[in-house]
């Protein structure tokens, strides 16, 4: 079995206590709910019902023993019991108060603190609260007293002999950097020592560098409920649906952070027996998909500190949100059996070619001086000349990894069809698709620094040895690219540049911060396949963003440029191919305005510390983007294409409401909108307008439409009114 601690969320909420029996009715417990689960649609599998340990009650120490030896025989290392603290007050401890008394069963443990409201929505919102959070530095001392009888008990889990502490919703702390500071004090004055303490990245506001307010590392939690895509149906009751397999592969494209970071899977989700409307669910779940999951989590997300091998599952026995290891009627032990055999995942080995087959390879200390990484996928018709063209460098000094997201071409037999030692062909096991792909290489790679290659361009001779001339002089830069000429299918010319051409005075070094601003206002003037990266951006900055599939490599050049100084060739070193099968024509229209505009938001959230200037940027761009969205509405109607300027419009109402064109700072971007706005949608048709408009602009394009015929124009003069009246 690999070095890896599966840990699984525990809910003590089946038994009951007296705040349920009046909240709910006497004798609540979370069976009550899990009962009323119904089918909303064909093939939705509700209600979801025990079967080995049956409707147990938690108050029974031998349902608790039982539970732990399930768990053990399957591999999970040990629960995260669910803390409910609120100012002193103690909900569904009992559970966890008689294991630490007992010290029965004889499994590892540690606590997350669920630090938010109980409401009658279940969702920790601020609707009909029934017990509230309060928070003062005095609790902040009296709850890590309290823990410490929990950091003492020898099965307490730990990190470098550190007790581990989740904290469920940092965001509400109200200064979490000052509980944390109080925390790590009282323990060293108790005799703790040093805590590891975690973020649980649970909502948006959740989501911060750990780092920041003085903790260890963040826990992702799953469902992620802003990486879902889009859903494949709406239920009658306003319940999203979502297709499992479809948010597997999200999640396995992710980027890693920055920082330390646990990853976490779920067997399921589906929340429709605690919400009667609104709810969330994850559909065709099988053992087999959470298996897959578990698997590339293990093979590439991990940290690779053996102490920090922790991956979370969400959850044992959250019965009523349907993610439970538990077995259940229909399943049986199958989702326990694919964590066991995910688990006993064999490490890679090497093949009798001495090519890696999955995993990392096995000579991984010996690191060349850069890796040159070609992400693959049904790439075989142009692969053996991108391979020819890096052989040929100038620059010898390199390894080339070749991985491969499982195509279905004659991808493995034009990489067989080479010789070369330097040449390292890697299979993913899953499909981890374009940016998860990059991240791959990323991983893989073991050079001082890395490019990653397109498979289908061509490197000038001198590519390699001419970029890590320029890193090697210049300590301070994150990266290098180049000119590129644009080729066509055969290899003609198509352009002597990217974007923009070249002058002779942008040659060298420039500001990090520079260029970042250049990247943020205006497009994306560097070519993927003609950069090399220093291997230590990605190891501080993380990998690519899975958020993006099509500004991903945009995203993370600005992401560099905030911490390091840019370097630049004017010389064409990349030959940049366009043709039919270019992932870039699936993102033509309002998907490449939109991606645009979500890449550089993205980027100022992450590091918009960085920029003096950076909420003036954020409306400036905000701006741009819905006048280009209007813009092309305008084109589009003009074009009777009436769903695509639907979609514009729609674009602009985001982007609109990301940074209103009226704010202070805008700098008058947008001056004209209101009026090209009001004007499209006059020519919309009627079932274009009601999707992306409230009544109120409705109203106002009426008017505009007869102010503007003869004889109506005085109707100018009450705007001030009528603005007044529609409600500002």
């Amino acid at each position: 079995m690999v070095d890896v601690r599966p840990i699984a969320f525990y809910l003590p909420q089946y038994h009951p206590i007296p705040e349920n029996d009046a909240w709910w009715g006497k004798g609540f417990t979370e069976w009550m709910s899990v009962v009323k689960g119904k089918p909303l649609f064909p093939g939705h599998y509700q209600p979801r019902l025990p079967a080995d340990l049956g409707f147990y009650d938690l108050r029974l120490p031998e349902v608790r023993q039982a539970q732990a030896e399930l768990a053990r025989e399957y591999g999970i290392y040990g629960f995260c019991y669910y803390h409910y603290w609120f100012n002193g007050k103690l909900l569904l401890d009992r559970p966890f108060r008689e294991v630490l008394s007992s010290g029965e069963p004889d499994f590892p443990f540690c606590l997350c603190w669920a630090n938010e409201n109980w409401t009658r929505r279940w969702d920790g919102l601020d609707h009909q609260v029934l017990i509230g959070e309060q928070y003062s530095l005095e609790d902040d001392r009296e709850h890590i007293r309290w823990l410490a009888h929990a950091f003492r008990d020898r099965r307490y889990i730990r990190i470098d002999g550190r007790p581990l502490l989740l904290i469920y919703r940092v965001s509400r702390l109200p200064n979490p950097a000052q509980t944390v500071a109080i925390w790590r004090e009282e323990a060293r004055k108790m005799g703790l020592g040093e805590l590891y303490l975690c973020i649980v990245e649970s909502l948006r506001d959740d989501r911060i560098d750990p780092r920041r307010i003085g903790c260890d590392a963040a826990v992702e939690f799953q469902p992620d409920w802003l990486n879902l895509g889009s859903p494949v149906h709406r239920t009658a009751e306003h319940s999203l649906v979502y297709d499992y397999g479809s948010v597997v592969d999200r999640m396995l494209q992710k980027a890693r952070p920055p920082y330390t970071w646990f990853p976490c899977v779920t067997p399921g989700w589906d929340n429709t027996p605690r919400r009667i409307r609104q709810a969330y669910i994850l559909r065709d779940s099988t053992p087999e998909r959470y298996e897959l999951w578990l698997r590339g989590i293990i093979q590439h997300v991990l940290p690779r500190r053996p102490q920090e091998r922790l991956v979370f599952v969400n959850a044992w026995n959250e019965w009523g949100e349907g993610a439970h290891l538990e077995p259940c009627q229909r399943w049986g032990r199958a989702y326990l059996e694919a964590t066991r055999r995910a688990l006993n995942t064999t490490k890679p080995e090497l093949s009798a070619g001495g090519r890696a087959i999955g995993g990392l390879p096995s000579n991984a200390a010996s690191a060349a001086r850069i890796s040159v990484c070609i992400p693959t996928y049904n790439g075989a018709k142009y692969l053996a000349e991108a391979i020819e063209s890096v052989l040929n460098q100038t620059l010898t000094d390199f390894e080339l990894l070749i991985v491969d997201d499982r195509s279905t071409d004659e991808t493995e037999a034009v990489v067989k069809s080479f010789t070369d030692k330097r040449i390292k062909h890697f299979k993913n096991q899953i499909r981890l698709g374009l940016v998860g792909n990059w991240n791959r290489c990323i991983e893989l790679a073991r050079g001082q620094y890395v490019c990653v290659f397109h498979q289908d361009d061509v490197m000038i001779r001198e590519n390699l040895e001419e970029k890590v001339q320029l890193l090697d002089k210049n300590p301070t830069v994150g990266m290098v690219h180049s000119n590129v000429h644009q080729i066509g299918a055969g290899g003609e010319l198509i352009s002597e540049y990217w974007y923009f051409r070249p002058e002779p005075e942008d040659e060298g070094v420039h500001t990090g911060l520079d260029y970042l601003r250049r990247l943020l206002t205006g497009t994306n003037i560097v070519c993927c396949p003609g950069v090399v990266v220093r291997r230590e951006c990605f190891e501080t900055l993380g990998g690519f963003d899975g958020r993006l599939p099509f500004t991903a490599d945009w995203e993370m050049w600005m992401r560099i440029a905030a911490f390091y100084d840019v370097g630049y060739l004017v010389k064409a070193l990349v030959r940049y191919r366009r043709h039919e099968a270019n992932a870039t024509w699936m993102f033509l229209g309002v998907k490449e305005l939109e991606h645009e505009l979500r890449a550089k938001m993205l980027a100022l959230e992450k590091f918009g510390d960085r920029v003096p200037d950076a909420e003036a940027l954020r409306n400036q761009i905000a701006g741009e983007c819905r006048s280009r969205a209007l813009e092309r509405a305008m084109q589009c109607r003009r074009e009777d294409d009436d769903e695509e300027a639907s979609r514009y419009l729609n674009l602009a109402k985001e982007a609109g409401a990301t940074a209103p064109a009226t704010q202070a700072g805008a700098d008058q971007v947008g001056k004209h909108e209101p009026k090209r706005r009001r004007q499209a949608l006059l020519n919309l048709p009627g079932k274009g307008v009601a999707r992306p408009i409230t009544a109120r602009t409705l109203i106002e394009a009426a008017c505009f439409a007869l102010a503007a015929r003869p004889g109506f124009g005085w109707l100018h003069r009450f705007r001030r009114l009528g603005s007044r009246l529609l409600g500002g």
